[in-house]
């Protein structure tokens, strides 16, 4: 190590290793390996995420050039370049660092960017930040359900769209989404983070793509449903379960009146892509999610007993009642 190490005072992010320098909105993401394990594995960097992180952001922008109505409503918070110790050691993870875009790179004028994690926090009215922002502040529920409604379908023809059509899950759980509002509105979501995402490489190839692999393969799936099951557990049960949660219980509804929209927006996201989808994985895809049970992490028996794999538990689905 040299004896005078460069520091860039930063400020920490919600995800406090993953930090932004002083001195500007313009200044790059950085995340850092921390040695503190929360589930089954510490949070460093591996040197996989290093050399994924770039690929798949330039994945997902060739996607978005390409495809028009995921474009809309979906933008990557692009990885630049990851770096790590260069050595085959286990301490490769622990010396290393990815810089990613700022979120400037992709708002456009009078546009902000909103953690999700962040919209179920309480305001001083006992609602929602959530409440607020998808009520403009009206806070009733003939204002929140159709902004709800927009909030669903902007996710869903995202983050479910490009698992359809291209067999790219996502780990859209609330730390690793923004939502972006311009005009009070909810408009559309930038997804950061790419650790974690799992990539049917038939399903993509299928549509001309290709996605440079490093040795360590863990993010691709042989199985078309290992990567519906991860897109499952972020993006329904924690992202919109959670959010879903917060809605009801800030006007003391029941929440299926959520989960309905939840159905019906599922559904027309699977109808817009029908043409672009295999029509077994199509059915098979459409079942597993509207009518089986979920899939959800068991993050305390991973952790109990230090499973290097993910561990699973089934829970109610609570789209199958609204199925047409």
């Amino acid at each position: 190590m040299p004896n005078n190490p460069s520091v860039i005072d930063s400020f920490s992010s919600l995800s406090f290793r993953t930090v932004y320098p002083d001195g500007g909105a313009g200044k790059p993401f950085i995340k850092l390996p921390v040695a503190i394990q929360m589930t089954s594995v510490q949070r460093t960097v591996s040197p996989r995420a290093c050399y994924m992180g770039p690929k798949m952001s330039a994945l997902l922008t060739e996607i978005t050039q390409q495809d028009k109505e995921v474009a809309k409503v979906f933008s990557s918070l692009n990885e630049k370049t990851g770096l790590h110790l260069n050595t085959q050691s286990e301490i490769a993870k622990h010396y290393s660092v990815i810089f990613r875009a700022p979120l400037t790179e992709v708002l456009n004028e009078h546009e902000i960017a909103i953690p999700v994690a962040a919209l179920m926090a309480k305001t001083p009215q006992n609602k929602s930040l959530a409440s607020h922002v998808l009520t403009e502040d009206a806070l009733t529920m003939e204002s929140l359900l159709p902004n709800f409604r927009q909030y669903v379908a902007n996710l869903l023809s995202g983050v479910l769209a490009l698992y359809l059509k291209y067999g790219i899950a996502l780990e859209a759980h609330q730390q690793n989404s923004f939502l972006v509002v311009s005009k009070n509105k909810p408009q559309r979501f930038v997804i950061r983070d790419f650790g974690g995402v799992r990539v049917h490489m038939e399903s993509l190839q299928d549509k001309g793509l290709t996605l440079q692999l490093h040795q360590d393969r863990l993010i691709v799936e042989e199985q078309r449903l290992k990567c519906l099951q991860k897109l499952i557990h972020s993006l329904y049960v924690c992202h919109l379960g959670t959010l879903v949660s917060a809605l009801a219980q800030d006007y003391s509804s029941p929440s299926k009146w959520f989960w309905k929209i939840v159905a019906d927006e599922t559904e027309n996201v699977f109808d817009s892509c029908k043409q672009a989808v295999n029509k077994t994985d199509f059915q098979l895809d459409r079942k597993t999610l509207l009518n089986d049970s979920w899939p959800t992490k068991a993050l305390l028996s991973m952790r109990v007993e230090q499973s290097s794999e993910d561990l699973w538990a089934r829970i109610p689905n609570p789209l199958a009642d609204f199925v047409k």
